[in-house]
């Protein structure tokens, strides 16, 4: 397990000017720009100190993290693993409660940052690795890590293409990067299920039925509350940001989503994209 020295050593740096950081009391400081970062509940908050976006953290912490099962962030995690090797150090982008982090973690050094801080010290529990950051503003030096993940991400985010140039600068070159997020035109077969279900009182008997035979499936509990920000990209407009960051598409699949109606899950899928930096 990495130090706390060899965090702020080989990995930290600052989000604004990207300069290396040093320890100044309980505090971590830019040994450039003089920026000054606290730990909150034992959580580095490394924001850059001007936010320029409508969505704030503070708007994330009003989501329900305690109502979130574990399988959620589990499950899309199990998909991907095949995908992460084992050498270097991994970065999982938007953590959340820290469930998918926690079993890369299994298999090799992880870091975890989430936008949210209430989502973290659900997180912290399972990895000590974690921070408060904002993704198109990652508080890490070049090259830092050999993969990254972003499960279900970018869609949150206005300025997503800023997300990935940072996701390309902090990564290793070869580097693997994992992205799944439901485009347009996978949720078009998810949008007519629901509006079928919400016609037809068989299925939504079916649905019960189906719950009580199938108790151990996790759908999204309704208790969560709505996420401030959900804007769907379009395939061909994600597929032309991610080259543009500075990647190569190695593989792109339909991978199965949630839903909070267990029948409408059958039709739930998002994108999800195996890609490479370049040399």
């Amino acid at each position: 397990m990495l130090s706390k020295d060899q965090l702020i050593q080989s990995y930290l740096a600052c989000p604004e000017c990207k300069t290396k950081l040093r320890l100044a009391g309980d505090d971590l400081e830019c040994v450039s720009c003089n920026s000054r970062f606290q730990a909150i509940d034992g959580i580095y908050s490394l924001l850059p100190g001007e936010n320029m976006y409508p969505v704030k953290p503070e708007h994330w912490d009003q989501y329900k993290w305690k109502f979130v099962e574990e399988a959620h962030g589990a499950t899309r995690m199990k998909k991907v693993l095949k995908y992460i090797n084992h050498e270097g150090t991994h970065l999982d982008i938007g953590t959340g409660r820290g469930d998918g982090t926690y079993l890369v973690g299994k298999k090799k050094q992880t870091i975890g940052v989430d936008y949210g801080l209430d989502s973290l010290r659900i997180a912290k529990e399972k990895n000590p690795h974690v921070f408060h950051a904002d993704g198109r503003h990652l508080p890490f030096q070049n090259g830092s890590f050999s993969s990254i993940t972003m499960m279900d991400v970018i869609e949150h985010l206005p300025n997503p293409e800023k997300l990935l140039l940072e996701a390309n600068r902090v990564l290793k070159p070869r580097g693997t990067m994992i992205l799944q997020t439901p485009t347009i035109e996978a949720s078009r077969l998810k949008d007519v299920a629901a509006k079928i279900y919400n016609r037809s009182k068989t299925m939504r008997s079916l649905d019960t039925v189906i719950q009580r035979l199938r108790p151990d499936v996790p759908v999204i509990n309704p208790n969560v509350g709505a996420q401030p920000y959900d804007v769907l990209l379009r395939r061909k407009q994600l597929h032309d940001m991610i080259l543009s960051a500075g990647f190569t598409i190695e593989k792109r699949r339909l991978a199965t989503y949630f839903s909070n109606i267990l029948l409408i899950q059958l039709f739930c899928f998002a994108d999800l994209y195996i890609c490479r930096k370049g040399e």
